[in-house]
């Protein structure tokens, strides 16, 4: 049987986290099939802070990948199920590989350009930099801010959203199978109508993933409304403008 990601909500707000985590789903479903099964099990937590969710570093067991997200109740109430379906597509980026060794390998650290080797595999690459900026937190785990700013996998959220191609094509470096490409950059709102109603495939094998009780405990990402300072090193003060920002807790 072909490998799919899929989701486990184990606490919820009307059904929102559970309508994100499928729009998150099929999104990647439909673009790849991933080297391994993926399940990411969501949650909620609370605070005060402008704190939006915190994701944890993946952890594989039994053939089986396990992500993990959390959500500030605060926001779920206050958020559209398709604006947390932002975040829960960019952390699936993550679990399936950006920041992660194969990633790592691709790009020179100093300048952020991927190596000719990675190039001739994928020439879209040579376009794109990784961000080499705002320390551990961001650095090396995205796109870079500064030249593709509100692409899904910067280091920043923005308020619209957009998918490169590349950001489906560079899935073939990091293990996985390309099943549709897509052939031009298209804005994630507009994804988002397209996948919400495609039936979702492979139901009793995805719950049979989802029954597995693991849950990853060290924080890879948290995001946030708006920047906290001080955040941490590396930080810039004009990153504050920026009205939501993903953050690592650094690897």
């Amino acid at each position: 049987m072909a490998t799919l990601i899929t989701y486990k909500v184990l606490e919820d707000r009307g059904d929102k986290l559970k309508t994100a985590a499928r729009l998150a789903c099929n999104f990647w479903n439909h673009h790849i099939e991933p080297e391994r099964s993926i399940v990411l099990h969501i949650d909620l937590f609370w605070s005060p802070l402008p704190y939006i969710a915190r994701s944890y570093e993946p952890e594989t067991t039994g053939g089986v990948t396990h992500g993990r997200i959390r959500f500030n109740s605060v926001y779920v109430r206050k958020y559209s199920a398709a604006q947390l379906a932002g975040t829960l597509t960019h952390e699936i980026g993550h679990t399936l590989g950006f920041g992660w060794d194969r990633w790592l390998g691709l790009f020179d650290a100093v300048s952020g350009r991927f190596t000719a080797d990675a190039a001739a595999r994928l020439p879209g690459l040579s376009a794109m930099r990784v961000e080499t900026d705002h320390g551990p937190a961001t650095q090396y785990l995205h796109w870079d801010e500064g030249k593709h700013r509100g692409e899904l996998m910067t280091g920043f959220e923005n308020k619209s959203e957009h998918v490169l191609p590349i950001t489906i094509d560079v899935m073939a470096l990091l293990g996985h199978k390309v099943k549709v490409p897509l052939e031009q950059r298209t804005s994630l709102s507009s994804l988002f109508e397209r996948f919400k109603d495609e039936p979702f495939l492979f139901k009793a094998e995805a719950k049979r993933m989802a029954s597995a009780d693991v849950r990853p405990e060290r924080v890879l990402e948290r995001v946030f409304e708006q920047l906290p300072a001080p955040l941490g090193p590396g930080v810039r003060p004009s990153l504050s403008k920026v009205p939501k920002a993903r953050r690592s807790a650094g690897r």
